[in-house]
């Protein structure tokens, strides 16, 4: 009775540790991507997403540019925020010099790059509307870039259609480019 006994306690051990070695195997191959995956990617990125966010750069305790967007999300791994339907504004010496909006804007938090794109508008503080397919802004002493369709109105001065502009922050030079077209509007009579 004493060898059934030792062959049923090694028949146990053995499916016991076969069991064993099965679940071994079977979760090293279950998890061979996800290992995969987190060595392939960079460990330290995080992604945010963020409902009603505003971003707000001020230097020497003075706002340079603020913007607002309902939606958005941000991965620290490009430093970058992609925001839906933004507003914003741009200040010198304390007053709103620049306005904008557009559907989608994309801020880079290491160069402070901000795009906007999709119904992207800017209208300076003399009442000049721009539309683009994109804006692009670098800093506080660069230019703004418009690239597609853009069309530069100056209410009762003139309307200009181009491919592509550059325009001052103050809006007191522009630059436009591409297939253009200008109608420009006097007073007085004909």
């Amino acid at each position: 009775m004493k060898k059934k006994y030792k062959i049923i306690y090694i028949v146990i051990a053995a499916v016991f540790v076969g069991s064993c070695f099965w679940a071994f195997l079977a979760s090293s191959i279950i998890t061979h991507n996800f290992k995969k995956e987190i060595f392939s990617k960079n460990i330290d990125a995080q992604k945010v997403n963020i409902k009603n966010l505003i971003i707000v750069e001020t230097k020497d305790n003075e706002k340079h540019w603020e913007m607002f967007a309902e939606t958005g999300h941000y991965d620290s791994y490009n430093g970058e925020a992609i925001l839906n339907d933004i507003i914003g504004n741009f200040f010198q010496n304390n007053q709103v010099v620049v306005s904008f909006k557009a559907d989608e804007a994309r801020f880079n938090d290491k160069t402070k790059r901000i795009n906007l794109n999709k119904n992207a508008v800017v209208i300076y503080k003399d009442g000049t509307y721009i539309s683009a397919d994109s804006f692009v802004w670098e800093g506080t002493n660069k230019n703004i870039i418009a690239t597609g369709n853009v069309k530069i109105t100056k209410p009762s001065k003139a309307t200009i259609t181009g491919n592509n502009a550059t325009l001052s922050n103050q809006m007191t030079n522009f630059k436009i480019s591409g297939s253009t077209k200008t109608k420009l509007y006097g007073e007085g009579k004909i």
